[in-house]
């Protein structure tokens, strides 16, 4: 669903110089600014959730970070600090009891930013379906080789339910999907919003610069 620039500032209460200063500053990326025709002409609309979720994290933050820090920790690209085994007990939103797994699956053990993404939406999974370690496993495995290919945040984390099999599909955010009517979704994941509050919150821990 998508909000129109006027819809977008009346609701938000924010000025037309902000949102553009915004994307001159890389606080909103400019691939979100979609120009359509209009009866007056051209006008621009948004990814309604997306947009209103950003600007609500940057009114969060701007009174404590600069404009330039606020772009490092909402950037939708992977971050090139690699984490390594003793950073995943930074953060407590990984299950300690699927570290092992997660490892052993990865054959590694140091991380990207979108790996730890990753592994944060599969505890976020095994805990709220109190999934066995073995069915994580199998999960992880078969998903595997698509993580790989994996480098930015701007994915999507759908939990599915197949004939009593549960499956992870990974999902280019903005895509349309058109699901067996087998397909039972259970859980979608935005990792565009969870890296914004992993940022956040992990944000003097690791400051997420570039190396």
């Amino acid at each position: 669903m998508e909000i129109s620039k006027k819809e977008l500032l009346q609701m938000t209460g924010i000025s037309y110089g902000q949102l553009y200063r915004w994307k001159r500053e890389k606080l909103i990326p400019e691939e979100w600014f979609h120009k359509q025709s209009s009866y007056t002409g051209q006008e621009t609309f948004f990814p309604k959730e997306k947009i209103l979720s950003r600007i609500e994290r940057i009114q969060q933050l701007k009174d404590q970070y600069s404009l330039e820090e606020m772009a490092r920790m909402l950037s939708p690209e992977a971050s090139e600090r690699l984490f390594h085994e003793e950073d995943l007990e930074v953060f407590n939103e990984i299950d300690v009891e699927l570290t092992a797994t997660l490892m052993d699956a990865f054959s590694k053990d140091e991380f990207t930013f979108v790996e730890i993404l990753l592994m944060i939406a599969l505890s976020m999974i095994r805990q709220e379906f109190s999934l066995a370690d073995d069915q994580v496993h199998e999960m992880v495995e078969n998903i595997l080789p698509a993580l790989q290919e994996i480098h930015t945040s701007d994915y999507d984390v759908y939990m599915y339910e197949i004939q009593g099999a549960h499956c992870i599909l990974m999902v280019k955010e903005g895509t349309v999907l058109y699901l067996d009517g087998r397909m039972k979704v259970l859980k979608r994941i935005r990792l565009t919003e969870l890296s914004d509050t992993i940022r956040t919150k992990y944000q003097s821990q690791f400051h997420f610069v570039l190396d």
